[in-house]
């Protein structure tokens, strides 16, 4: 019998030579065949919901952390759920690295047999991507596989919650099951489950994601089966590979509808400060994302990383499996959003992400927190459709820098001497970013999940000790612009039960560079930052019925500093863990979207609304906004200073003026700060990688700059 492994290389080889099934079925009966792909639709979305209610994990529960999807018999998409569309590179991965490593022959793959992998080098984003997946026999010939992924609380890392921010190798970002048999006849092997308790705080996350897992699996298993029996099993296949063409063509002829060609080059920067954090290492990193988009007229679509900074011995590495699916996600749901998700649709994007880089490093580099693929996809590739489609005409489509999201994790002994591990993923829910004709949406967004789902505070609460204090909407936490971009979500949390040892943090961005950039002149999210306040009065204030804190609140002021007593500290975004008490407070605030268009040209009359709204200051409103207000004297709100306002932007005009220079003296000044060094030691350093790395990126920095051939530096 043909193996699968020769199947999947013949496949890739007709698809490379451009050799695609005509679509025979679809023609001869187009309802027969939309039918079978719509059952095959709700096949993977009631695998996806089965498990979500059987999970007790509320990560899944609440925040629809996973995925289910049929596949063909090589591994290519066949139907995917909502839920986690990073995931669309991950499985596909999984299977064909389980093909060509010949498991068809050793372990053997048989009906029954559970696999499970959350190794990011062949599947997932980090390690607590834990997916499972299932072959299907159709008499006694594989036929097809499904597969549910989820993202598991604790994973047995360095840090608590699965997504350690101090790993700095691989081998912190704990336990890793490399595409393992580890159940057969539909059941998990004991001894897998009991390696798993063993080497993670807290087993039962995995293990009941597990469980939720095989329930929707196994329903799936079912289901599949009896479309097959009322199809037949011919029919079935030929009718999937051309569900797969047909969203190969549709891709092709949307990217040639929306998208206009040409070539369209942007660049995302993002830092990492070790130097402030609890590590063994603590050498700071600055990123370098140089993306060159080209769009044909023929509908093809390719994206060049040449350039792109090396790995480095850090948490926020992205393997290239990650990459390559959130930038599949942001042309699904930016382009694709109306096609047939599918294996179709990858065929469509061409990637170059060179070996060697922090997109697509070697095995030794932990990907924990994979923030580097979140400012490629999220930043870089997103404001490069964006100018496609804006040339094109649809200007109502293009959008600005996404949000950077995140995550606050805790762990440790709680008070009745039990471990615990826990992560709150309520920090999904980042600002949208604006777009031409709209700001974007506030705590709305995630880079990788379109649904961010927000969980209720009362589900966690019982699982770890903090508690809030107050939840909402960050002040000025999203970019500003004629059209303002998204704020984030933001949390104010207390150390509440006397457990007897707690260590939390957080991963996202670093506190130096911004990530979601703006667009149009609009300007970028502010970068991230946590505060923590320690060796507090809570008790003795709230003892006393002292006004409590329960938001940041100004941020050049904030309420927790202004109301109670204790030592406040401002530490990165992305915060390794530290040991906290009771009573300490921990504040948190996801990513912002970037901003469009120039800020004084924002309607003055919304900016006193968000000014009442508490979502701007009025600081921002005069300086940034050029809006002023005055008190109204019945209700004490703000009310527009029309006059004033007028001018407030008069001034600002003039004084833009008086400062800007033509753009060719801005360019020689630039160069001639390049020739004498006068860059940051970070920044050179991170320039000097690109160089090294790519021939043409030094080439093209040389002539953009007119600089001399000699120059190969910093």
């Amino acid at each position: 019998m043909e193996k699968l492994k020769d199947r999947s290389l013949q496949r890739e080889k007709d698809l490379a030579q451009g050799k695609h099934p005509p679509l025979i079925l679809k023609g001869e009966d187009p309802i027969k065949w939309e039918v079978l792909y719509t059952r095959l639709l709700g096949i993977v979305q009631e695998g996806r919901e089965t498990a979500r209610l059987i999970s007790a994990s509320p990560t899944v529960r609440e925040f629809g952390e996973c995925v289910f999807c049929v596949f063909t018999p090589e591994g290519e998409v066949v139907a995917f759920s909502r839920g986690i569309l990073l995931h669309f590179a991950s499985f596909t991965a999984t299977i064909k690295w389980m093909l060509n490593m010949d498991y068809e022959d050793d372990p053997g793959i048989k009906d029954g047999d559970l696999f499970c992998n959350n190794d990011p080098q062949i599947g997932g984003a980090h390690s607590a991507d834990v997916a499972t997946l299932m072959p299907i026999f159709h008499n006694d010939r594989l036929v097809a596989w499904v597969g549910g992924l989820t993202h598991v609380m604790e994973v047995g890392g360095t840090e608590p919650g699965g997504t350690p921010p101090s790993a700095l190798s691989r081998y912190d970002d704990g336990l890793m099951v490399t595409a393992q048999k580890v159940g057969e006849n539909d059941k998990y092997y004991r001894d897998y489950h009991i390696m798993v308790s063993r080497n993670t705080r807290d087993g039962k996350w995995w293990i009941i994601d597990d469980l939720a897992k095989l329930g929707g699996m196994i329903k799936m298993k079912k289901a599949l089966l009896d479309v097959i029996e009322e199809y037949g099993i011919d029919y079935y296949e030929k009718a999937t590979y051309e569900m797969i063409e047909e969203g190969r063509r549709f891709a092709v002829s949307k990217i040639k509808t929306v998208l206009f060609p040409g070539t369209y080059r942007t660049a995302g920067f993002y830092d990492v400060l070790n130097s402030e954090q609890p590590v063994r290492f603590q050498k700071d990193h600055y990123m370098h994302f140089p993306l060159e988009m080209k769009v044909t007229k023929n509908g093809e679509l390719s994206l060049d990383y040449d350039g792109l900074s090396s790995p480095g011995y850090h948490a926020n590495n992205a393997s290239l499996i990650c990459a390559t699916g959130l930038h599949i996600y942001q042309l699904l749901q930016e382009v694709l959003y109306d096609g047939m998700f599918n294996a179709g649709l990858v065929q469509a994007l061409k990637m170059n992400i060179p070996e060697n880089t922090v997109l697509n490093p070697g095995i030794q580099y932990a990907c924990s927190c994979w923030v580097s693929a979140m400012v490629a996809a999220g930043s870089c590739f997103q404001r490069a459709l964006s100018r496609a489609y804006y040339a094109k005409g649809f200007r109502e489509e293009g959008l600005s820098g996404k949000a950077i999201t995140g995550s606050v994790f805790a762990g440790g002994v709680n008070e009745n001497d039990r471990l615990f591990s826990i992560v709150n993923f309520e920090m999904n829910c980042s600002g949208a970013a604006a777009s031409s004709n709209k700001d974007g949406l506030d705590s709305a967004n995630s880079v990788w999940n379109p649904e961010v789902n927000l969980s209720d505070c009362e589900p966690f609460e019982p699982l770890w000790p903090l508690k809030w204090l107050g939840r909402g909407i960050q002040t000025d936490g999203g970019g500003f612009g004629k059209h303002r971009g998204g704020a984030s979500i933001s949390s104010l949390y207390v150390i509440e039960p006397p457990v007897k040892f707690i260590e939390s943090g957080c991963y996202m961005s670093g506190d130096r560079v911004f990530a979601s950039a703006g667009t149009m002149g609009g300007y970028p999210a502010p970068a991230r930052y946590r505060y923590t306040l320690v060796d507090t009065d809570f008790a003795e204030a709230a003892q006393s019925n002292l006004p409590l804190p329960h938001e940041e609140g100004d941020p050049a002021n904030p309420d927790f500093a202004r109301l109670l007593k204790g030592t406040l500290k401002r530490g990165s975004g992305q915060s390794a863990s530290v040991q906290f008490k009771r009573y300490d407070l921990i504040y948190h605030a996801s990513g912002g979207g970037g901003g469009w268009g120039d800020p004084i040209e924002r309607s003055p009359e919304t900016v006193v609304r968000e000014v009442n709204e508490g979502l701007t200051t009025p600081t921002t409103a005069e300086k940034v906004y050029g809006v002023a207000a005055a008190k109204a004297s019945n209700n004490g709100h703000l009310t527009l200073d029309k006059d004033r306002t007028m001018v407030l932007r008069a001034e600002i005009r003039k004084r833009r003026l008086t400062q800007a220079l033509p753009g060719n003296k801005y360019i020689e000044g630039e160069r001639k700060n390049l020739l004498e060094g006068k860059l940051a030691p970070i920044v050179k350093e991170m320039y000097n990688d690109s160089f090294n790395k790519s021939a043409r990126f030094l080439a093209e920095f040389r002539q953009f700059w007119n600089l001399p051939d000699t120059f190969v530096g910093f």
